[in-house]
């Protein structure tokens, strides 16, 4: 079984509450899928659930979806998860948009990720 965008994931369901200023366990596995990524030098695209067994290549998509996901420690008290936030926002800011065969996917994720942490996606 593979994960992949597991930090929009966390973001969308549990993200909210480190928005709002309360820390969760949520938010803790939030921050920690962020580490992850990074701790594995953003090279692998998906992974078993265990973090092993890494395949794929950590896309324009995934750069997007996980700078979302860090935009939710933008406020921490922790000196150390905001500075992941800007980590993971200006990589997002520093990836060329998606071309080739998955550009449309990729792509889709890269722009609304773009829109979220640029303040200009609105429902």
């Amino acid at each position: 079984m593979k994960r992949l965008f597991i930090s929009t994931v966390l973001t969308l369901c549990f993200g909210i509450s480190l928005a709002q200023g309360v820390f969760t366990t949520r938010d803790a596995q939030l921050i920690d899928a962020l580490q992850f990524f990074k701790k594995e030098g953003f090279n692998g695209g998906q992974f078993s659930l265990d973090g092993t067994d890494p395949t794929g290549n950590y896309t324009e998509g995934m750069a997007g979806a996980n700078a979302v996901g860090a935009f939710a420690l933008a406020d921490s008290d922790n000196e150390e998860d905001r500075a992941l936030a800007r980590e993971y926002v200006q990589r997002l800011w520093d990836v060329e948009p998606p071309t080739g065969k998955w550009r449309y996917y990729v792509g889709m994720v890269y722009f609304l990720s773009m829109l979220h942490v640029s303040g200009n996606f609105t429902l």
